[in-house]
């Protein structure tokens, strides 16, 4: 019996370590440990909608995200204002004074990043190929 418990653990074992791990070079690894060493961890988060499943995953419950990918649980008004900030919609500024928003995680030359960049009220703490962070002065 003991024989068996130890064979089948041992088997469970080989096969977890022959799974490859996870991929997380598409996913801001740097750019939030950059959040977490800076004591932003809990602030209002806007993130991407692919990035916010990686900040759920490793972060909850210390932070949460602006909006994830099930975008059926979300309002829908919710989620056309995501949409036109992700683009850079001019209304970037109402929506995160609407909700607070403290952070941002974004893609690294995209257009929202660019527009916080050069907004008085915002500075970047980190940046990579990758991700840049910014936070509200």
């Amino acid at each position: 019996m003991v024989t068996t418990a130890v064979l089948i653990a041992a088997s469970l074992t080989r096969s977890q370590l022959a799974e490859p791990p996870f991929d997380l070079s598409r996913y801001p690894v740097a750019a939030m440990r950059s959040v977490e060493e800076q004591g932003l961890l809990g602030r209002r988060l806007f993130t991407t909608t692919g990035w916010a499943g990686y900040v759920i995953h490793r972060y909850w419950p210390r932070q949460r995200v602006f909006m994830d990918d099930r975008y059926d649980m979300y309002p829908t008004d919710f989620a056309v204002n995501y949409q036109k900030v992700r683009h850079g919609d001019a209304r970037w500024r109402t929506t995160f004074d609407r909700y607070r928003v403290e952070v941002v995680v974004w893609e690294t030359g995209a257009p929202l990043t660019e527009l916080l960049t050069e907004s008085p009220s915002w500075r970047t703490v980190y940046r990579d190929r990758l991700a840049t962070v910014l936070v509200r002065r």
